[in-house]
């Protein structure tokens, strides 16, 4: 071989090296929602949360020699409040989603339980055939990974949260977070001292007060509540826990429980709730209280035009980061019953990567690592079974950390819906 030949190898296998060297990595493309305060939270932390996941991804995958050569990428999906456009806020997502998965769009979704298998209700509706093009979607589009999956890797999950993602022994969603609504109020601070002693009437009795009496209360201290029903979610949390006080939801317990929304007793039930939202708005105007979003509800709370904020329990990091070292007190709603929220991590059944490599991903970024990282970092509550509270040092760790959290959690009353 002479010297031109040589030296035309030794660079074809440069190439070569260089190729494999300086490739860019193969993204794992993940839609969840955006954040539900976007005013309040800065796009910075979007950011922050887009890069730290995808950094610990990085460097649990490192020594993996096919998952190291792949990277997290995550899309913050604009699910606005429903105000904005007047239509049907979880439809047009779920159309949306039908359509970009199918595309190839995004390898995972993070999904909620009022997302995922709703449209495997107590009633089928028509209209998801006819918007989303699916009878099924949950089924259709996502994949089954129970294949994958040694159910033996997910026995640190909450029994019934585990549940809820899996449908006739097929594992779709495997848990991601857990998430329940509080009621923050203002402490001892000189500027809030009147309606921090107001308030505090009113948690001593919080346990046993319905949404009405609460509001009654209030009324009677002058203490100002706004509650965000700009949002779909927030609504709906309001009127599972408001109706739960006076009726109970359980299907266990009455099977036909959703003749309470049809029936010829219900028009009493919608006045009733009519009359109540009226009040958490100015001038007792209903619309006024439909239009008011997440963002405006604390904005009135950091100005102390709202006694409580009604949020998620997850919120509790956005006062750490404002607030440094200042603990914002929280409550659980009256009768200390509370909606919960899971959300759920699913594969689309479209994705070019091989499905056991999907499962494999997907249990990385769910596994106990995984949520207590979330944790630490970014405020998320884990779907761990605390009952083994006793025996595992992972959850004793979490509570040490985060005790208000843990000891509220102990005691509330979970609406599961």
């Amino acid at each position: 071989m002479n010297f031109r030949n040589i030296l035309k190898v030794f660079l074809i296998y440069l190439l070569f090296l260089s190729k494999i060297i300086w490739a860019d990595k193969q993204r794992i493309k993940i839609c969840m929602k955006q954040p539900d305060m976007p005013d309040n939270i800065p796009r910075e932390e979007w950011e922050r949360y887009r890069k730290e996941l995808n950094n610990y991804f990085i460097e649990k995958t490192k020594n993996h020699e096919i998952l190291n050569n792949y990277e997290i990428d995550i899309y913050f999906y604009p699910y606005l409040p429903v105000e904005s456009s007047g239509q049907p806020v979880a439809l047009n997502y779920m159309n949306d989603l039908a359509s970009k998965l199918s595309k190839k769009e995004y390898d995972f979704v993070v999904m909620d339980e009022r997302i995922l298998f709703n449209e495997m209700a107590l009633m089928e509706s028509p209209l998801i055939l006819s918007e989303i093009k699916y009878r099924q979607p949950s089924l259709e589009l996502l994949h089954d990974l129970s294949k994958y999956i040694n159910k033996k890797d997910l026995e640190f999950h909450d029994p019934k949260i585990l549940s809820y993602g899996i449908y006739e022994n097929k594992i779709i969603g495997i848990p991601f977070e857990y998430d329940f609504d509080v009621l923050y109020y203002h402490g001892k601070d000189e500027k809030y001292s009147k309606s921090y002693n107001d308030t505090q009437l009113l948690l001593q009795n919080m346990e046993n007060y319905t949404w009405n009496d609460l509001i009654k209360q209030m009324e009677s201290n002058a203490q100002p509540l706004r509650v965000a029903f700009g949002d779909d979610n927030d609504l709906l949390n309001f009127i599972i826990e408001y109706t739960s006080n006076h009726y109970n939801l359980s299907p266990e317990y009455d099977s036909n429980y959703m003749d309470l929304f049809t029936n010829k007793s219900s028009t009493n039930y919608y006045t009733e709730f009519r009359d109540l939202v009226r009040t958490f708005s100015e001038k007792n105007n209903a619309r006024n209280a439909a239009l008011t979003s997440l963002d405006d509800a604390y904005n009135y709370f950091k100005k102390n035009n709202s006694s409580f904020f009604k949020a998620k329990a997850s919120h509790h990091y956005i006062f750490r980061s404002e607030y440094s070292n200042y603990e914002i007190p929280l409550s659980l709603p009256p009768k200390y019953q509370t909606a919960t929220t899971h959300k759920y991590l699913v594969a689309n059944k479209f994705s070019k990567i091989n499905p056991e490599l999907l499962a494999e991903i997907a249990l990385i970024l769910t596994d106990k690592d995984a949520q207590l990282f979330r944790a630490k970092n970014f405020g998320s509550i884990p779907t761990f079974d605390f009952s083994k509270m006793d025996t595992d040092q992972d959850l004793q760790n979490y509570c040490h950390d985060n005790p208000i959290l843990c000891q509220v959690m102990e005691k509330n009353e979970k609406i599961i819906h």
